[in-house]
């Protein structure tokens, strides 16, 4: 690919991502792609917007449909550097992640420019990700010098609240279940939930089940620190990025959302995730 850092400009990429079995890695092909066995596929029809609560979501990539499940995890599992891919053994290669990641981040730049933004929200993982290392770079490197790099936290397991007001609204909207199913995930969840929360295992969110109901779940994100708190009080009126590196269920971004508004309504927020499931 070419660098556009070097001031000349990306082409455009019409590719997958396979998995070559001969050398048991992944393959960013940036020249071809091949729906019947890609996971991934990287040509521009691929990305999208959507608009939901007045925010508006740009997505990079989304998976090939025909794409298997257990290949998707594991390819999800070496981006986020569950699996190295620094040692000899790799899956994905450190030069091919950072194209794919910053074609994502210029494909955002065409959605909405990045110099707008004047501060950018993520929150900190708990364990290495070297996926959001990366793309929290690029963001950087595009944005406009001055803006504020804010992270959320996740706050103690006793803060935490299950709304199941709030879930049985999202089950009865999807319109997948009928009441007495929807009661009844809302009453099993409510004693997993309690259970989690004395286990202090609450965080395992994504065994939450159906994924409809983890939007029931509020307040366990805060402000990294009260200084970063104090620093986005003090904006209003202004273009925020909420960047993320995989969009599922949607519950943890609609946290953070539901976080700036209660302290400032007027800030357009803008959410960015390389991969949409």
């Amino acid at each position: 690919m070419n660098n556009p850092k070097n001031g000349t400009q990306l082409k455009r990429i019409v590719s997958g991502v396979s998995f070559d079995i001969d050398n048991g890695q992944f393959k960013f092909d940036w020249t071809a792609n091949d729906p019947d066995k890609d996971i991934l596929l990287l040509n521009e029809d691929t990305s999208g917007v959507f608009d939901e609560d007045d925010v508006g979501y740009f997505y990079a990539y989304t998976y090939n449909p025909n794409a298997e499940l257990n290949q998707i995890a594991t390819f999800r599992r070496a981006l986020k550097s569950e699996i190295s891919y620094s040692a000899n053994n790799s899956l994905v290669i450190e030069d091919e992640v950072n194209d794919f990641v910053e074609d994502g981040v210029l494909r955002l730049d065409k959605f909405k420019r990045l110099r707008d933004f004047a501060v950018i929200v993520n929150v900190r993982p708990t364990k290495v990700n070297q996926l959001l290392d990366t793309m929290r770079g690029y963001i950087a490197q595009y944005v406009k010098s001055k803006h504020l790099r804010l992270e959320l936290i996740k706050r103690m397991h006793d803060e935490v609240q299950f709304d199941a007001a709030q879930a049985r609204r999202v089950l009865s909207n999807s319109g997948n279940y009928d009441p007495e199913d929807i009661e009844s995930h809302i009453r099993r969840v409510t004693q997993r939930f309690e259970l989690a929360k004395r286990k202090r295992k609450l965080f395992e969110m994504k065994h939450f089940a159906p994924e409809e109901i983890r939007h029931g779940f509020s307040n366990f994100l805060k402000f990294a620190s009260a200084e970063h708190q104090r620093l986005y009080e003090s904006l209003q009126g202004v273009d925020v990025l909420i960047y993320d590196d995989f969009y599922t269920s949607g519950a943890t971004v609609k946290e953070i959302i539901r976080l700036l508004r209660s302290i400032h309504e007027d800030n357009t927020l803008t959410v960015f995730v390389l991969i949409k499931q």
